[in-house]
């Protein structure tokens, strides 16, 4: 009796009731049978898991009464529809004798094909996994796919399973396939950080992430691509704690992007400092970053303050005509141009490293306006997301500002970007009143607020 204790741990969930945002997981009842047919009838969805798609509602209730029978399977209910099955498998202990002093559980699952690509698979998992660790006291779950079915492999990997080891399986239709079994321990749940080698594994493994908030992540996208090989100073790392997740990434020339719960703050920032990583400071949400603040403190001993409280614009309507004062510069604008981008650095307080070569090569980005010979007014654009893009380093000359010469520059490259089908955005100063009414009477509008989060000299 104890080995069966510590190995597949007895499971009943007859009385168990869990919530997600989208979904709810309890037993299956009787009255799930048009459901359940529904969506297991469909070809493609079985085959997935290695069963036949069933042919008559006869099979799908034989199937039904075991699940009730077993109390082992969740359905999973979205707006009071069952539209797929989570059960809570037993592992093969022949095959991992390894795991005899553990409590342990297989997680299988099957999404009705109408509700597939919407992220409700892992969101699912990821409340049975709370639940097994948390309510049940599992030690390790197991979780296996088909080598061919990459859907259900880009779900272990969002909630965190790991390789452990290759196979093959016999399917209920007679055919073999070979398998990946993954596992995921309670030590790894509850606290758990991954370094990537480079920018863009980090962007391919956490894009489902990323996306959720295009906006507030397009700076992820841009930096995911300039970070070729990671190390202490340049680094990509995600933190998963319970469930929850938190990103990271800094290239050396910008501050490190955070993006993520707030939950994991505090052992994103103990790993940071056992691995020696470069930190003093990010860019964040605003409440990310007054959690940042205090967590940084009490855990690495790093004093934060907010250097800059920026709200982020955005606008897709022209409201005004474009100047036809301002022009791309040319290669002989570069010197004084550079000129002004160190200015503009200076002026906010940013940390950034200027590079004349790196200005150079986004030449083309920028628009000005002259006046006396000289360029007293700059603005440039940059890349944000798909349906986007970003106006960056808005400057003008001290002796030349409040002579609406930063309206026409902005405007332009706002009627620009519209023009091509985008929506104009902007990052704005919180204690910059004047250009926050500037960018209010083009039209922009704030959409959320974010900081600059640096140490404290």
């Amino acid at each position: 009796m104890e080995k069966i204790e510590r190995m597949n741990t007895k499971i009943d969930i007859s009385n168990t009731t869990l919530k997600t945002p989208r979904l709810t997981l309890r037993p299956f009842k009787e009255s799930d049978l048009d459901d359940f047919f529904n969506y297991a009838s469909v070809d493609g969805v079985g085959q997935m898991a290695g069963w036949s798609p069933h042919k008559n509602k006869e099979e799908s209730q034989a199937i039904l009464n075991h699940f009730i029978e077993e109390k082992k399977t969740f359905a999973l209910e979205s707006d009071g529809k069952v539209i797929g099955s989570l059960g809570i498998e037993l592992y093969s202990e022949k095959n991992f004798p390894e795991f005899s002093d553990k409590k342990c559980r297989e997680i299988g699952y099957v999404l009705s094909k109408e509700y597939w690509g919407q992220g409700l698979m892992a969101e699912a998992v990821n409340e049975a996994i709370r639940f097994l660790f948390e309510e049940i006291g599992l030690d390790v779950i197991f979780c296996g796919h088909f080598i061919s079915n990459r859907q259900s492999a880009r779900v272990q990997e969002k909630c965190g399973f790991r390789h452990y080891s290759y196979g093959v399986y016999e399917t209920r239709f007679g055919t073999f396939e070979d398998d990946e079994t993954n596992i995921l321990t309670k030590e790894e749940w509850l606290s758990n950080t991954k370094e990537y080698p480079d920018g863009l594994s980090f962007i391919k493994d956490n894009a489902y992430l990323l996306k959720k908030e295009k906006y507030l992540t397009s700076l992820f996208f841009i930096d995911g691509e300039i970070l070729k090989q990671s190390g202490k100073r340049n680094y990509a790392i995600k933190t998963s704690v319970r469930g929850r997740t938190l990103l990271c990434i800094r290239v050396e020339q910008f501050n490190p992007l955070l993006y993520g719960d707030k939950e994991c703050i505090a052992d994103m920032l103990k790993y940071i400092k056992d691995n020696s990583l470069d930190f003093h400071g990010a860019m964040c949400s605003t409440e990310l970053g007054d959690c940042l603040i205090k967590s940084a403190s009490d855990s690495i001993g790093v004093h934060l303050h907010q250097a800059i409280g920026m709200d982020f614009m955005s606008v897709n309507e022209i409201t005004e005509e474009s100047s036809k004062e301002v022009t791309a510069p040319s290669q002989d604008d570069l010197d004084e141009l550079y000129e002004l981008y160190c200015n503009f650095i200076t002026d906010c307080g940013l940390p950034d490293k200027p590079d004349k070569a790196l200005l150079k090569s986004r030449l083309q980005n920028f628009r000005i306006l002259h006046r006396d010979g000289k360029i007293v007014s700059m603005a440039s654009i940059a890349k944000d997301t798909e349906d986007s893009i970003k106006i960056t380093h808005v400057y003008t000359r001290p002796e030349f500002r409040g002579q609406g010469h930063a309206r026409k520059v902005v405007n332009y490259i706002k009627n620009e970007i519209i023009s091509q089908g985008k929506t104009a955005t902007l990052n704005v100063d919180q204690k910059n009143p004047i250009s926050n009414r500037l960018y209010y009477s083009l039209g922009f509008r704030k959409v959320f607020s974010q900081g600059l989060y640096l140490e404290e000299k």
